[in-house]
């Protein structure tokens, strides 16, 4: 195996100084680490009576490695680890892989080593493959993942043991060569470690960003200066997703242009050939294509802009080269669909359950509902609450009302995250980690729902439940009984009511049209909250039916202020009308979802109230229907 790097010793540097830093674990010093024997080894046995049954006898012999430097290297890597509480679990989960490594280390062809960096690494772990089968020992296993057709996917991927001295020999070359470095000079960057403030959602799954995959030295230089740059005027996703289009770029000019290295050797047919194999060899979706098309042109834009290389003025990506994605309506999920969903979601972790609930209320995003911390519900002056929370995607805060079941599934929601945490406790839906719930984990978990309960959509096919789609559910909801555009985009806190469109699915325009001259009357009513001053007052008593968004009111006027407000529907002085027939439905609907969740989570008093209404809305849809009520 050929020599990749020389520490020159520079490992036992760092492991002393970690040593000497671990005040409260000396034992970690010692060249045989004994489980029960350790604080830090012991932390994931805590309440696990089968762990600490089989880690009695359990122990790490390091001694077993006779190159000490090699041994220092393969303990800073475990006690780092352990002690920044990353690998207490795999411990254990691994731990005769672990020990078979060291067996490995132990090999005559690594004595005169300075380093394990001596050795390139993807030829130390293809002999480790090697000496592997050679003993009968498996390098592979079985993944599976559900994909968005709902269909399991079954491959491979390298064994535990392959990949455990493979992250071994990653962390040892980031710590050893790569934190040398200046940082802009890294292949890695860690946001929360850049020499200035980085954008960084709570709720991402990305904590850095890597150009390891990115093989042309010089076009690499490019991308990261870009990177560096948008890093510091906008979130990183933007970077992230950049990276993921550039390393597809590379990956292309690595397999046709393999002489490329810096991007003033790329030519106007290259960029060329490139944007006609997304867009005929690939098979991806349009706005991926487009993303990628993109990266590039934003790459060579800012290059020439910034004056950052000499690029010929022809090699550039054209407009017209430029994927057009049309902008799809919304795709809110049907009753049936929504019921079957809730009728499953005690399947789920309580908390992503309750989440999921508040989601198809307030039509949050689902970034955002993720990282709701405790402290965005708020009460008003006037004891009202609310919640208060910044919007990523347009970095404004957004505040919306709540009450009833939301504000129940909230308040259950927070007492389950303090009993885990206690006061230590930060985000309104926490699982026992004390972490944000992620969105890619609640999309897991929603495909592996679906996939094992064959929950079918509209058409038949296997359910693809995504959260987004509750947004647009209750956009349209919002739409079709004929609220005010710009009530409903405050409310999804977006940044302008044209944005509805991507969201909003009108079923029924007649109705919409039955109640567009109520509009007005709505905006007022939504602009009037908080300021009773500004609320239009009767002149005169009124003698006549009272209009009403939903029917009409027979209550006299002169009997004084109703005292059962939001209890029409089971009212004998209501009258309904045929023409809010879509609304009495849409109205049914948002009571049957109530009733499914109020089931979920055992809320009694809200079962009852939705049950009641449930009947009433029966009762007044067939009327309106069999009768033709004018």
């Amino acid at each position: 195996m050929k020599t990749a790097v020389n520490s020159n010793g520079d490992i036992s540097f760092l492991y002393e100084k970690l040593m000497d830093s671990l005040e409260c674990e000396s034992y970690l010093k010692k060249d045989t680490w004994i489980f029960m024997e350790s604080d830090v080894l012991k932390k994931n046995m805590k309440n696990n009576e089968r762990i600490i049954t089989i880690s009695k006898n359990r122990s790490f012999d390091f001694t077993i490695i006779q190159n000490d430097k090699i041994r220092d290297e393969v303990k800073f890597f475990f006690a780092k680890q352990l002690m920044q509480d990353k690998m207490c679990p795999e411990i254990n989960y691994l731990y005769s892989e672990f020990k078979r490594i060291f067996q490995y280390l132990s090999n005559e062809k690594f004595s005169h080593a300075q380093s394990l960096l001596n050795y390139d690494k993807e030829e130390l772990l293809s002999d480790f493959r090697n000496t592997l089968e050679r003993n009968q020992q498996s390098t592979t296993t079985i993944a599976k993942r559900i994909n968005k057709n709902i269909k399991m996917d079954i491959y491979f991927v390298d064994s535990g043991i392959l990949r455990s001295l493979k992250k071994m020999y990653d962390y040892l070359y980031q710590e050893i060569v790569e934190n040398k470095k200046e940082y802009f000079e890294r292949d890695k960057w860690v946001f929360s470690e850049m020499p200035f403030k980085v954008n960084l959602e709570d709720f991402s799954a990305n904590k850095s960003i890597s150009f390891t995959k990115i093989a042309q030295p010089g076009i690499k230089k490019m991308i990261k200066k870009l990177c560096w740059h948008e890093l510091k005027m906008t979130v990183v996703r933007t970077a992230i997703m950049r990276v993921y289009s550039f390393t597809s770029f590379s990956r292309y000019l690595t397999k046709k242009f393999p002489f490329v290295n810096n991007v003033e050797d790329i030519t106007y047919d290259m960029l060329h050939n490139y944007v006609a194999y997304l867009k005929t060899e690939t098979g991806l979706g349009p706005a991926t294509i487009k993303g990628r098309i993109e990266a590039v042109h934003k790459l060579f834009e800012t290059i020439r802009f910034m004056k950052w290389a000499e690029i010929d003025p022809n090699v550039r990506i054209k407009s017209d080269d430029i994927v057009k994605v049309i902008d799809k309506t919304g795709d809110p999920y049907t009753e049936e669909e929504l019921r079957e969903i809730n009728r499953h979601l005690d399947q789920v972790p309580i908390q992503i359950a309750r989440l999921l609930c508040v989601l198809q209320y307030t039509g949050s995003r689902i970034s955002e509902i993720c990282s709701f911390k405790i402290e965005n519900l708020r009460k008003s002056e006037d004891g009202r609450d609310y919640l208060t929370y910044r919007q990523f995607k347009t970095n404004k805060y957004n505040v919306i009302p709540v009450e009833g079941i939301v504000l129940e599934l909230l308040t259950a929601a927070i007492k389950t995250s303090r009993e885990y945490h206690g006061d230590r406790a930060i985000y309104i839906f926490s699982l026992e980690n004390n972490k944000i719930i992620k969105p890619n984990l609640i999309d897991q978990k929603l495909k592996r729902l679906s996939y094992k309960w064959e929950l079918k959509d509209k058409s038949g096919k296997p359910l693809n439940i995504k959260a987004h789609r509750f947004r647009d559910t209750v956009a349209t909801n919002y739409a079709e009984l004929g609220i005010d555009p710009i009530a409903i985009s405050r409310l999804l806190g977006q940044k302008s009511v044209g944005v509805l469109k991507h969201y909003v699915e009108i079923h029924n325009d007649i109705y919409l049209d039955a109640m567009q001259p109520l509009l007005e009357k709505q905006s007022q009513m939504i602009k009037n909250i908080g300021h009773i001053e500004d609320v239009p007052k009767a002149e005169v008593e009124d003698t006549i039916a009272i209009p009403l968004p939903n029917g009409s009111c027979y209550k006299p006027a002169s009997s004084g202020l109703c005292q059962h407000a939001n209890c029409c529907y089971n009212c004998k002085m209501f009258q309904p009308d045929s023409k809010y027939i879509h609304v009495y439905k849409n109205h049914l609907l948002r009571a049957r979802q109530d009733l499914d969740i109020a089931k979920l989570n055992g809320y009694d008093r809200i079962l009852q109230i939705n049950q009641d209404l449930e009947k009433s809305l029966i009762r007044i849809i067939e009327k309106v229907e069999e009768e033709g009520v004018l």
